[in-house]
């Protein structure tokens, strides 16, 4: 059973907030962000939507290596590329064709997916261009 979700003005900014970056912000980035346009909204204003939103799969939630939680409003199918050297989080988005054969083969196996994570471990192409760079 589906619980309505009630729109508020701090959720709405949230989501705006979200929807404008490519950057898979912290609750604490989204936060300064908010301030500046609500600036008596709280750190535990922005968690708990942050919360209902994505029980509500309306954004994901995604761990970087060392554990932060950072947030997605994207949910189209893609993958995440965790830089190694600057820590950005880029994402990757797979030709249909080849994200419908990875979750054919693993529904081949008799698994049930409710939704798919995939995650790279490397360098960014800006981090990758610097080193190439530094070998001249």
């Amino acid at each position: 059973m589906s619980v309505k979700m009630r729109q508020s003005k701090h959720r709405d900014l949230i989501l705006a907030i979200l929807n404008s970056e490519s950057t898979h912000p912290t609750a604490e980035e989204i936060y300064n962000k908010a301030k500046k346009v609500i600036p008596d909204i709280s750190l535990g204003t922005v968690y708990r939507n942050l919360n209902v939103l994505v029980q509500h799969d309306i954004i994901r939630q995604v761990k970087s290596n060392d554990q932060t939680v950072h947030y997605d409003g994207n949910l189209s199918p893609h993958y995440h590329l965790f830089c190694q050297t600057c820590g950005k989080i880029v994402d990757i988005f797979p030709e249909k064709k080849l994200h419908q054969k990875l979750i054919d083969s693993v529904k081949n196996s008799g698994a049930t997916i409710h939704y798919s994570r995939v995650n790279f471990i490397g360098e960014c192409a800006d981090c990758t261009k610097k080193k190439e760079e530094q070998k001249i």
